[in-house]
Order: C-alpha cells, then structure tokens, then sequence
C-alpha cells in the first residue's frame, strides 16, 4: 500500500498491524518516521521514477504473499492467521495494549495500567508477567523486544537462513520472519546446533517444516 506521510499515518499504523507492506512516500520538510518493521520503506518526494519503480517492485514482492494479521479475540487469545496461544487475564490485558500498538513502543506505565488496573503491582510481579508472556507469544512466532528506557515492542520473530540458486553455494545469512520473505525457486539451509544442557535435560528440535519446489534438487550440505 502507498501512503503519504505524515498525512495518511493513522491508516500506515493500521496496516502495519494487519501485516501489510507499506510504501511511505515523505513530504517535503518532513521528518521519516522509524521504520517499524521489514514491511514498511519510505521514500522522500519528489523522487525520480527509477527509485520510485524500485521501491514499488520491493512492495509488490512483499505483496505476493501477505502475512497472517495479528489479533486478539474475547477469550483472552493472541492468533497469528490460524494460529493462537491462551493468556491469563493479566496477561491477556497487556496484550490487548501490545497487539493494539503492534510495530510501536508501549511504555511500562501502559502495561502497569492495562494489566493491573488501578492494584499495585510490585517490580518482581511486572517482570515475571512480562516473562511468561515474553514465552507463551514466541509459540505463535512473535517477540516481545525490550527498548532500553522505553518500554517494549511487539514484533514478529526473526530467523537467519542462507539460500542458494544451486543447492551447493550458499550466501551470507540473513534474518527473516517467515517462509513468505524467501527468494522465489531457491534453496535453504538449515544448521541446528544443539549442545546438552549441565542439568542432564536433552534439548528438543520440533515443528520444523521445510517446502521446497518440485522442480528442486537438494545437495546434502
């Protein structure tokens, strides 16, 4: 989606929150916003056509395979497309803020107020709610980044993976949130790398799932 910024912020804040790619075209005297996530790119106008027919390109590769929105339903529920995870209620609340402000900076005091409403709450309690909701999100694919000073922000999880045109000679890695930023028709490796933990507990791989095309043929590596 192209907007126009700072005019057309709101609706920018809005999609980026659904999950769609967005194209902030700057006016003139205008400051760039922080990028929120790796759907979003702005360029300042006027701009020539050549950068104007790169950038439109990036959106509409991003375009081609829309990420599942982040949502929070009546029963407490963070859902990622058709995925969920259950919150209690104090967590639920200040997920309610997160998911609201999805992409954005949410202050301490806010998650103190949502969560706890007008109860005091002790330093130790906010950490171990905020930990333990830090967990339950990252089973959906989502992070929850602490800003120094600030507060947190509430974000898709990054992977780094390396492809590769040939399936033999992979490039440098680089960090995506989900299958859909892959290049088109080319390989992916996948390194694990699991070491025992002192306590004797054994570390544990699962739901991984790796598609390739058809026309593929996968060198071991």
């Amino acid at each position: 989606m192209v907007l126009r910024w700072p005019s057309q912020a709101t609706e920018a804040r809005r999609l980026g929150r659904l999950g769609v790619p967005r194209l902030l075209l700057i006016e003139d005297g205008v400051e760039p916003p922080d990028v929120g996530d790796d759907l979003e790119a702005w360029l300042r106008m006027p701009a020539d056509d050549g950068e104007l027919g790169r950038r439109l390109r990036w959106m509409a590769g991003k375009t081609r395979m829309p990420r599942d929105p982040v949502t929070m339903d009546d029963y407490g529920r963070v859902l990622v497309g058709t995925r969920w995870v259950a919150l209690s209620a104090t967590q639920a609340r200040m997920a309610a803020v997160l998911v609201a402000s999805f992409g954005e900076v949410v202050t301490v005091k806010c998650l103190i107020e949502a969560g706890w409403l007008d109860h005091p709450v002790t330093t130790n309690n906010l950490r171990g709610q905020i930990s333990r909701l830090r967990k339950r999100l990252l089973t959906v694919g989502l992070v929850l980044q602490t800003v120094r000073g600030r507060g947190v922000v509430l974000q898709r999880s990054q992977s780094p993976v390396a492809s590769s045109d040939d399936g033999v000679i992979f490039g440098p890695a680089v960090s995506v949130a989900d299958g859909d930023e892959l290049i088109e028709d080319s390989y992916v490796k996948v390194v694990t790398v699991c070491e025992r933990a002192t306590t004797g507990e054994t570390p544990i791989l699962y739901d991984l799932i790796i598609t390739r095309s058809p026309r593929a043929l996968i060198s071991p590596v």
